[in-house]
């Protein structure tokens, strides 16, 4: 899923840049940081070693080096991550429930708000802090950034390739 994930972020970025030249894409518009959302995904449950502590300790580690003079709110996905951080943080939503019954269309609904959120001006930006799986022993703590979507590296939209034909599904 890797390397889907990887192309599939190429291709927003250089869609987002083409789209920027000519009306303007309302998720890629860069904006002045002063209000962060971070969406810290753990478990509901324990015993799995440093999963969980990982990226807590990443989430506070993020907060203290970058933005220190940001105000910053934690949407929880997972009971154990909001737990540890509801001490430190504002936790504004609780998305525990999303492992009970997860779908693409529950998780969709998560994404679609976080969207909103960020179009309404309520978050300038958001990011993405969860495990990224290396082997069976080892999971690596990421923070991504999830909106506005990034510009493409060197910041030339002219030298995007944006030869893409989109065919509508019947």
């Amino acid at each position: 899923m890797r390397p889907y994930s990887s192309k599939l972020t190429e291709l927003l970025q250089n869609l987002s840049a083409t789209l920027d030249s000519d009306t303007g894409g309302a998720y890629s518009t860069q904006r002045e940081v002063s209000k962060v959302l971070l969406v810290v995904v753990t478990s509901n449950r324990g015993l799995c070693g440093g999963f969980n502590s990982s990226i807590t300790k990443e989430v506070i580690k993020t907060v203290k080096e970058k933005y220190a003079n940001t105000t910053v709110d934690i949407l929880g996905i997972g009971k154990k991550g909001t737990d540890v951080l509801q001490k430190q943080f504002d936790i504004v939503a609780n998305k525990n429930e999303i492992y009970d019954d997860l779908t693409f269309d529950n998780v969709a609904a998560i994404a679609e708000n976080l969207m909103e959120l960020y179009t309404s001006g309520t978050y300038d930006r958001i990011e993405l802090v969860y495990n990224q799986f290396k082997n069976a022993a080892t999971q690596l703590p990421q923070v991504e950034q999830f909106l506005p979507i990034k510009p493409i590296e060197g910041g030339d939209a002219s030298a995007v390739n944006s030869d893409y034909i989109f065919e509508k599904e019947n």
